[in-house]
Parts: C-alpha cells; structure tokens; sequence
C-alpha cells in the first residue's frame, strides 16, 4: 500500500484496505453461481424473471459483471504502484463496492428497466472517473491506454444495454462480444508487463526480457480494431477478408508466448498458470479466423474460450 497516514490506513479493517480484495473475492464468488444458474437455466431446472431473458442476464453479467469486478480489483490495487499515490480504501471502496453488489442484485428485483440500466453504467463510470483522476494527476501516460480500453467497455455496455431496452438480440450481441475481445486488449496489456516480470522474478533470472513496445502497440491496435468490427456487426458473420486481423492476433500473442518460455516454468505453478492463461488467447485468437476461414463450424467456441 501507498500509506500518507499509517496510523489512518490501518484503522481500516484490513478487507477494505485495498481493492483487489472485495471485487476478487465477491468476483469469484459471483462468477460460480452465475455460471450454475445459467447451467440450471439450460437445462430447464430454473427460469428466473430477469428484464430481456436469462440469455440476457447471462450475456451482460459475464463480462459486465464478474468480467468488471476482477478488473476493478486489479486496476485499483496496481494504480498505486503506477503512480505512488494511495489508493481506493475504506468508505469511498465500500461505497463502490455497494453499487457493483447493487447493480448484480437488481436483475432480480421488480423495478423499472432505467434503474437497472442506470446502476450498471454508474459503476463503469465512476471506475473510470478513479483511475482518471489517479492517472492524470501523476501525468501516467503510458497507462493511457487503460483508459482508453475502460471508456470503449463503457460504450460497448451501454450498447448492449440499448438493445435490452430495445429488445434486440442483434446489438445486446454486438455489445457483449466487443467487450469481450476488449477484455482481450486488457488481458494483452498487464499480461505483457506481468508475465516476463513474474517469470524472470519466479525463476531467479538475472536478465530481463527484452521490451518490444512496437508489439504492444500493434496488439492494442488490432485488439481494438476486433472489438470494433464486433461492436458494428461486421464480425457476426462469417467472411475469409475478417481473419485476418485474427491471423495477426494469433501471430503476436505466440510471439510473445515463446519469447517468455523458459522449461524452468513448468515447475513453478504460480508462472505456468499464467502462462497457460495467457494461451487461451492465442486460442480464441486462432479459432475465430478458423471460423472465418470455414474451418470451425461455431464461433461461439471461440469465444467461450476466450471467456
């Protein structure tokens, strides 16, 4: 922790001292039972009243609402590395934390759809207005991109939202697979600082790895042009012209994963399961142009890989 006034900071109950630890616990917590009741929901054991449908409910909440939380967690915790200032504590995170827990409950109780709607984006925007206000005043700009990746997730819940206003499948799509493949660029992003720092750390690796900043910047360029082409349909369907940026993305991201292999990993499990994490990029990567090329029947699987 960045500390101005220990004596302060650990009158804090040491829960709510940092952010990683209410969003990734409540995060993971939501993620089992989510994914349960959509299994039960499939298998026509429930059928909860949710505003659109449950495939509604399920299409949002993944990436909106276990999606967001684990990365507010993080965001929250290394932007006080990032920029020597404290971070989110105490009431202004419990407060936060209340609207996340708030907007996931309110699927199931009765109130008006603009409620709904206005819980879900209050909180993407007041993540965005803390990292701003932190980035900003320590002049952070190679952590721009954050932003920029967190205001498009905004925009891409805000699409699929009016589609559930609208009731149309087609954009609650669009928005939900944009967020996605944006949920990519940010997992390109840490992963690229994360990882080979892990590693050379985890291994006792004198030498670091060599920095590229030519393929982070093209990693974030055509991860962002994805996410565009999904969030304008044009990615909906299939068509040979639309793999290739998924043929670049499958290039780099195995670029970077035999850069960073060493054997030594394989004994360290804190290192190969990063490692193995960051590779289903890789495969959602390859198995959209395979879709795109006719060679994968559902792109789907696809992108429950990458989920």
């Amino acid at each position: 922790m960045q500390l101005l006034d220990r004596k302060r900071a650990l009158a804090i109950a040491p829960f709510w001292r940092l952010g990683f630890r209410p969003f990734f616990v409540a995060g993971a917590l939501f993620a089992l039972l989510a994914v349960a009741l959509w299994a039960a929901a499939l298998h026509g054991l429930t059928s909860p009243a949710v505003p659109g449908g449950i495939l509604a409910w399920h299409r949002h909440e993944m990436p909106f609402g276990f999606g967001l939380a684990i990365i507010a967690g993080f965001l929250l915790t290394a932007v006080q590395n990032w920029t020597g200032r404290p971070g989110l504590s105490g009431r202004p995170l419990i407060a936060l934390f209340g609207l996340w827990l708030a907007a996931r409950l309110v699927w199931f109780i009765p109130v008006p759809l603009a409620m709904l709607i206005a819980l879900q984006l209050a909180f993407i925007g007041l993540l965005i207005a803390q990292m701003a206000r932190q980035l900003i005043a320590a002049r952070q700009r190679n952590n721009y991109p954050i932003l920029l990746v967190l205001s498009l997730l905004a925009l891409c819940q805000a699409l699929t939202l009016t589609g559930l206003a609208q009731g149309d499948d087609n954009l609650q799509r669009r928005g939900a697979l944009a967020a996605l493949w944006l949920i990519a660029v940010l997992l390109s992003l840490i992963g690229g600082r994360v990882i080979p720092f892990f590693t050379q750390r985890g291994l006792g690796r004198v030498e670091a790895f060599a920095a590229h900043p030519w393929l982070d910047r093209l990693l974030l360029a055509c991860g962002v042009l994805v996410a565009a082409l999904f969030a304008s349909g044009h990615n909906l369907q299939a068509s040979p012209s639309l793999a290739v940026p998924f043929i670049v993305l499958s290039v780099l991201h195995g670029l970077r994963l035999w850069r960073w292999h060493l054997r030594g990993i394989w004994r360290v499990p804190l290192l190969w399961s990063l490692h193995l994490g960051y590779a289903w990029l890789l495969i959602a990567s390859f198995g959209m142009m395979a879709w795109h090329l006719g060679w994968l029947a559902q792109p789907s699987l696809a992108s429950h890989a990458l989920a």
